[in-house]
């Protein structure tokens, strides 16, 4: 087997991956809160584009996008591996994420962030919106975001 030493894209639903990234994103956002497992799912998970980041061949980062109408955007789920976090693999899913939206003619890109991270998000062109709010389901602050583009933007 070769070994992969660092790899960053979209993967497939049906990668095995994504199996993974489920179990990422529920160790990390809802079992410390001992929700159900199937809290992951949600009604954007099939039509989503998924991203992800390997080392080593483990993964290490993931996020999702969703088309949420013609040219508005949504990403949702971003995590990283707690022992992987600030090495740059959210950065790099996160800007895999933005650049395929700007191939589809996003015109904006919003996503909820846990207000511990909205500085990683404003490195990337992210804005605050509105008022923080509890999740509904966790109770951690969050506030809304949005990466506005131009078609002048997407052209350069």
């Amino acid at each position: 087997m070769v070994k992969v030493k660092k790899w960053v894209g979209e993967i497939s639903r049906n990668h095995p991956a994504c199996q993974d990234a489920l179990k990422l994103r529920y160790d990390v956002f809802f079992r410390p809160f001992d929700l159900p497992e199937n809290i992951t799912l949600d009604k954007w998970e099939a039509t989503s584009r998924h991203f992800a980041a390997f080392a080593d061949n483990e993964l290490v980062s993931y996020g999702r996008l969703t088309e949420i109408e013609q040219g508005i955007f949504s990403i949702s789920q971003m995590v990283t591996k707690p022992n992987r976090q600030y090495k740059g693999y959210g950065t790099q899913v996160l800007r895999q994420m933005i650049a395929q939206a700007v191939k589809m003619d996003a015109e904006k890109i919003s996503l909820n962030a846990r207000v511990d991270f909205t500085g990683f998000y404003e490195k990337q062109g992210f804005i605050p919106e509105g008022e923080v709010f509890s999740s509904a389901s966790t109770g951690i602050p969050h506030i809304h975001m949005v990466l506005r583009l131009s078609k002048r933007n997407a052209d350069s």
